[in-house]
């Protein structure tokens, strides 16, 4: 799968100011996670991350998407993905929020 399809999908987001996807080893499989940084002062609501997921195939959507304050660029200001990847799935802390992707692969919840 094009991680390019997610992060366009993440980028529809009115909220969504940068957006990056990869996937990340899970035994034989890798689970697709999307990153995203936010517009000053906005947040990332649950019927947003939804609609932008229901643009894409159900075994496309991502399986977490989580909000950071900043991703890294290079300095053509392309996003440095690989150090989220590294970091494996990710957790929710305080400095962000994590979406899961549950059973029905219709709905995200909000980890705390």
């Amino acid at each position: 799968m094009p991680p390019s399809l997610v992060r366009n999908a993440l980028c529809t987001i009115p909220s969504v100011d940068l957006a990056v996807a990869y996937g990340v080893p899970r035994g034989k499989y890798e689970l697709v996670v999307g990153t995203v940084t936010l517009t000053a002062g906005s947040e990332l609501g649950q019927a947003d991350l939804e609609s932008a997921a229901r643009t894409l195939e159900p075994a496309q959507r991502p399986r977490y998407v989580q909000v950071v304050t900043d991703i890294p660029v290079t300095t053509w200001s392309r996003p440095l993905w690989r150090p989220l990847q590294q970091a494996g799935l990710p957790k929710p802390g305080q400095a962000r929020a994590v979406w899961r992707l549950i059973a029905d692969g219709e709905t995200y919840e909000l980890l705390r």
